[in-house]
């Protein structure tokens, strides 16, 4: 089977890598998913702190020092893009491996992940620095990402599109190191002091047993001055030394060069000690040859003097001072190192993120106990250095307690200068208890202050997690009044009410509470779904969420650094999506495969623009469009609470129906074919078998009598009609036979000579002028519904034997009713082959069980053939539900005596027969959002990151809802000026006809597009929308996915901040996403409010952007608007009627939404109200009163 693929453009991108994956996988009978993503961008200052695990030793280093000394020690590896300097982590393997702490944001959790690139780049003129409630500062370039909680919903956002209040994530815990911290090493903090020295006694013996390689450790001389002598070696001379000789660091003492003093070259990480370090932080400073030590408080004065004691030094008390001074040179210059030599420079020691959490909170007992005490209902701190402020900040989260930080300025005494500092503060009774449990004071009175704030009432203020909405939803799904839910969760109804309107957010023990409430209720109710929800808004509580308080613009620096991390990062591109280039791709993959393809869509307007894509691609093969065929459908009903029953009801479009028979006559035809098909794939159409087997096979010269040619027909359902032929008629006028088939524009006319066939011509119906002659043909039934005639007899037997079991079942009424219908039915059938409703005993015609599946579209194709979903993250929902709704309808039916129970097998396929048959073929799932389901029934995920055109996603523009359509007029008539279309999406048919009229009004040529327009006139008005014959076309939720309008350059989006379906974060981007196309394109969405759909739309879009101008960039490509002629008449479905009034319109529409709605008493009315209507406008024209 050959497809033959025409286009003006080759496979360019990701596109090859896709389309070979994709032929790969079809050729094996695999499904897969076809998922466009986009990378992220984190750019930020050098100065700002990061976390990471460099082989397996946790680090808290400023990025910019990380990546600079990287790329400066591997220059020879670094990979340059426009300025841009990468450093591949895999040039840094095996020696060395990093790791970021990274946050999940499906689990709301954080672990290490390993850094995949190290990256360095120019920095942009402005940057812009975050400020959060909690103290939380980072300086970040505008496209930085951001995860933002906004009702509920984690996001991804640019820092440009940042706002105050926004909630930013921060971890609650921080990780503990995996491996202890061994004693640490004096000299490595004595750097180039010249006052230490190395004593050295095992020099003696190993001058004994080893002479020459000690001399050249150290020297000839200098060996034999430090055996003979006792001299003492520098520290750059002993690094050597132990280098060539390392038994030589044995009994090795560090000291002055001459003093007796001595302490050994590592210091174990004691309490004492750690405790020491802790107190030198709070209240310590250095000077050259001796540190100090301050405080009132005795017990803390005793305790690090024993901790001193312990060194082998003595500290004593200045007179009339609270100061407690050391000498030693050695120990003021290795605490200056190690900790900062005044206040302004002070921190933590540098190895803090690598100590234990039981050597950890020595540290910080000491500095709180000395620095810190308890004020008020807080614990609080104060520094002048900003290092330690974060150091502490983020060693508390090693406890699980979140601090908050306050900058704060103060006028010194007697000074005319101001100073800074910055306190920390711990509050709120779960960090306040987790402090007195993990961490605690040293001295007593702090203690026991610290006890009477933990008997005080609890703080709620602090910890505070956000449900809103989603609380009212779930709540609402399981049936749960706000009394109901206050009741189990211990608080008010009030409380409640405040926290589903995002008034009040609980604390974290009342969001629990509230979880493990509802978690109940849904796991007694055993709705699965909802306790997955459940579990998936509990992940919230992982994490505290802080609100931004602050964005402003600060000078630019050098350079701004990335990291580029593994999974979460990968996860992050997951997000989004393009379905832009979908149709090439997948054109090109059917065009490799060879096999016939299933394109099945959610909608007809979509379903016709890939009809006109694909026929474009393969104008020589066919390509087929199948959709429901009626215009108007009112479908059997009954009413059992005002006993009415509704006939069916329904106006059939000929121009599909004649595609639909076009379809089914190409997949039987053995030549390569394309099916583009709504969801009316999976309901009933007839046995395929029999289609084949009932079809007529004629040739030229073959023998048959004209009256067995014309009983032949019959049989297959043609009407003889030899005034006005027209598609499934015949006509006979002597020895030539006009056939007109219903799946052909022409008809064939057959010549007979002497009892034989002596030509077939394919002729045109409109001039009746030959076309082609035509050796043989196949003629296809006149109906997709067609048994053989032997068949109806057993199938009225059927018919009539399920109607004599039924009949007792039923009451009096019911049984005369359904008795008077059935036997009318089946003479109908024995007599003509029909009736009214024969479908509905399709079970007996097909030959199938009670129960077994209806034939379908999808049997028309063999088990090798490809089926394509696509936006499938909406078309499969749509297929999960039809069967539902028709059950509910036919129940009654059968219920009260109208139908036999076998008219529910006359009905779509339930899910899990259309997932057997999906699971049997290859498979592809187009979508930018695909589910969990497509992602765990595909063998691979194929990305495709980039757009071929170089198009950017466009500048989108949010606008106040204020004066909303006389800027809109302004936007259109511009866009118009420069020769551009514009698209408008309301919520409501109403808005978007008033809409209309009132831009017609004031000359802007528009239309408007809903629901209620056939299929075959919205495909009309796009076509028109794009030959320029109007301006401006206003819709409601048709203009999401798929409308390929390269001549739009402006999608307006009113009341973009109605939180729903229609402007969610998805339908808002596949929106946006109709200016794709153009190059010039642009968006505006007016809303009053920055809703969290929004803010994640601009937040996708904006990433998109920002990947594919670097690819643009990379590549040396110039946008350009894609050009596409606008396909003719002759090739996409178009409408062949007038549209009708206006008025009619509104009615019949109106019918046909509550027939939908199955509210058929309404539409039982609106078609009475139609039909007078129309009498009256009779009426008018003929005269009459």
């Amino acid at each position: 089977m050959q497809f033959k693929l025409v286009s003006d453009f080759s496979p360019t991108g990701d596109q090859p890598q896709a389309i070979a994956a994709l032929t790969t996988g079809i050729a094996a009978k695999k499904r897969q998913t076809l998922l466009g993503v986009t990378g992220s961008g984190k750019s930020t200052t050098g100065d700002a702190t990061v976390l990471v695990r460099k082989n397996g030793v946790i680090l808290k280093q400023p990025i910019g020092a990380i990546i600079d000394g990287l790329l400066n020690k591997h220059a020879h590896e670094i990979q340059l893009s426009n300025g841009t300097e990468i450093l591949e982590a895999s040039a840094l393997l095996p020696t060395m491996r990093y790791e970021a702490y990274s946050l999940d944001p499906e689990g709301k959790k954080s672990s290490w992940k390993p850094i995949l690139q190290f990256v360095r780049h120019s920095s942009p003129p402005h940057l812009l620095k975050v400020n959060t409630r909690c103290g939380r500062s980072v300086t970040v370039t505008s496209d930085h990402n951001f995860f933002v909680l906004r009702n509920s919903e984690l996001t991804l956002t640019t820092t440009a599109e940042l706002r105050k209040g926004d909630l930013l994530p921060v971890p609650r815990t921080l990780p503990e190191p995996e491996q202890p911290l061994p004693p640490i090493r004096l000299q490595d903090w004595l750097g180039e002091n010249t006052q230490a020295y190395m004593a050295v006694p095992k020099a003696d013996e190993l001058r004994q047993s080893n002479k020459e390689l000690l001399e050249k450790a150290i020297g000839r001389a200098k060996s034999y001055h430090v055996v003979f002598k006792q001299e003492r070696i520098s520290l750059e001379q002993y690094a050597h030394a132990i280098e060539i000789l390392p038994a030589l660091c044995t009994g090795a003492r560090i000291g002055s060069k001459r003093k007796t003093l001595q302490f050994a070259p590592s210091q174990e990480l004691s309490p004492a000690f750690l405790r020491l370090l802790g107190y030198y932080v709070a209240e310590g400073h250095a000077e050259k040859q001796y540190f100090i030590i301050s405080s009132r408080d005795t017990e803390i004065a005793s305790d690090f003097s024993s901790a001193i004691d312990l060194l082998g030094l003595t500290s004593r008390l200045r007179p009339e001072t609270y100061d407690y001074q050391t000498n030693s040179t050695i120990w003021s210059t290795i605490l200056a190192r190690m900790c900062g030599k005044r206040a302004q420079t002070k921190q933590l020691p540098p190895f803090w993120p690598q100590l234990s959490n039981e050597q950890l909170r020595h540290v910080l007992a000491a500095y709180f106990s000395s620095d810190g005490g308890v004020n008020g209902t807080t614990i609080s701190c104060a520094t002048a250095s900003p290092t330690l402020a974060e150091d502490i900040m983020l060693a508390l989260l090693r406890f699980g307690i979140v601090a908050r930080l306050r900058e704060r300025s103060i006028k010194l005494p007697h000074k005319e200068v101001r100073q800074t500092y910055w306190e920390i503060h711990v509050s709120g009774q779960p960090f306040l208890r987790q402090f007195e449990h993990s961490i605690g004071f040293t001295l007593a009175r702090k203690r026991e202050a610290l006890q009477k704030i933990l008997h005080k009432q609890e703080n709620t203020n602090v910890d505070l997690i956000p449900l809103g909405s989603r609380l009212r939803t779930l709540r609402g799904t399981l049936g749960l009044t706000q009394y109901q839910v206050a009741t189990d969760t211990h608080t008010s109804r009030s409380c409640i009410s405040l926290v589903e309107s995002d008034k009040r957010r609980p604390s974290k023990s009342l969001f629990e509470s509230i979880i493990n409430t509802l978690r109940a209720h849904a796991e007694t109710q055993q709705l699965h779904a909802v306790c997955e929800e459940v579990d998936r808004l509990s992940a919230l509580r992982h994490v505290f969420w802080t609100p931004v308080k602050s964005i402003r613009e600060v000078t630019a620096e050098r350079y701004v650094y990335d990291f580029a991390v593994a999974d979460n990062e990968t996860f992050l591109a997951g997000r989004g999506g393009l379905f832009v280039h979908n149709t090439f791709t997948i054109a090109n993959a059917i065009a490799q495969s060879g096999k016939n393809t299933l394109v099945l869509s959610h909608n007809k307007t979509l379903a016709a623009q890939l009809y006109s894509e694909f026929k474009e691609f393969f104008p020589d093969n066919n390509v087929e469009y199948f959709v429901s065929y009626y215009d108007y459908y009112l479908p059997e009903s009954y009413l059992p609470s005002t006993d009415q029953y509704i006939e069916k009801t329904a106006m059939v479009n000929e121009k599909i129906e004649q595609m639909r028979f076009s379809t089914t006559a190409s997949l039987m035809s053995g030549e390569p074919t394309i099916v583009v098909a709504s969801v009316s794939a999976i309901y009933g159409l007839g046995s395929p078998k029999d289609y084949a087997e009932l079809s007529l096979d004629i040739s030229t010269g073959m023998k048959t009598r004209r009256i067995d040619l014309l009983a032949k027909l019959a049989s297959i359902q043609y009407e003889r009609n030899d005034t006005a032929p027209g598609p499934g008629d015949f006509r006979s006028r002597g020895n030539v036979i006009d056939v007109h088939p219903p799946y052909r524009k022409q008809y064939y006319r057959i010549v007979l000579t002497d009892d034989a066939i002596d030509s077939i011509t394919l002729t045109s119906t409109e001039n009746n002028k030959p076309l082609g002659k035509r050796a043989e043909l196949r003629i296809f039934p006149a109906r997709h519904f067609v048994v053989p005639q032997e068949r109806v007899k057993d199938a009225v037997k059927g018919i009539r034997a399920e109607l004599r079991k039924r009949l007792p079942e039923l009451g009096e009424m019911e049984s005369y009713r359904l008795k008077t219908r059935i036997n009318y039915d089946a003479e109908m059938i024995e007599n003509t082959g029909f009736c009214k409703g024969v479908e509905n005993y399709s079970r007996y015609f097909d030959g199938r069980k009670e129960g077994e599946r209806p034939f379908c579209l999808l049997d028309f194709f063999s088990d090798d053939d490809l089926i394509v979903i696509d936006e499938s993250h909406v078309t499969l929902p749509q297929l999960h539900g039809m069967y539902k709704g028709d059950y509910a309808r036919k129940k009654n039916l059968i219920d009260y005596g109208f139908r036999l129970p076998s008219a529910f097998d006359n009905r779509p396929l339930k899910y899990d027969e259309f997932e057997e048959i999906l699971l049997k073929r290859p498979g592809v799932f187009v979508s930018a959002t695909p589910g969990e389901y497509e992602k765990n029934i595909s063998a691979k995920v194929v990305e495709q990151l980039v757009r071929p055109t170089g198009i950017t996603d466009p500048e989108v523009i949010v606008r106040p809802t204020n004066g909303v359509v006389d800027d809109l007029l302004n936007e259109v008539g511009a866009t118009a000026k420069a020769g551009m279309r514009t698209l408008v999406t309301t919520l409501t048919k109403r808005q978007a006809e008033d809409l209309t009229e009132y831009l017609l009004k004031h000359g802007i040529k528009a239309r408007y597009l809903h629901s209620e327009i056939d299929a075959l006139e919205r495909t009309d008005i796009i076509r028109r929308l794009r030959l320029g014959e109007f301006d401006c076309l206003v819709g409601i939720n048709l203009l999401r996915e798929g409308l390929d309008l390269p001549e739009v350059g402006l999608v307006a989006v009113l009341d973009a901040d109605k939180e729903g379906f229609l402007r969610n974060a998805t339908s808002l981007i596949q929106t946006v996403g109709r200016a794709c196309r153009n190059a010039s394109s642009r968006a505006i969405l007016y809303a009053e409010t920055r809703t969290k759909s929004i803010d994640a739309a601009l937040s996708e879009m904006t990433r998109r952007r920002a990947y594919q101008k670097a690819y643009n960039t990379r590549h040396g490509i110039t946008p350009a608007t894609i050009i596409k002629k606008v396909a003719g008449g002759k090739e996409e479905p178009t409408t062949v009627r007038a549209a009708p009034r206006r008025k009619l319109i509104e009615i019949e529409s109106a019918m046909m939404r509550a027939a939908e709605s199955l509210d058929f008493e309404r539409a039982i009315e609106l078609r009475e109200e139609l039909a007078r209507y129309r009498r009256a406008t009779k009426d008018k024209k003929s005269g009459r009163k």
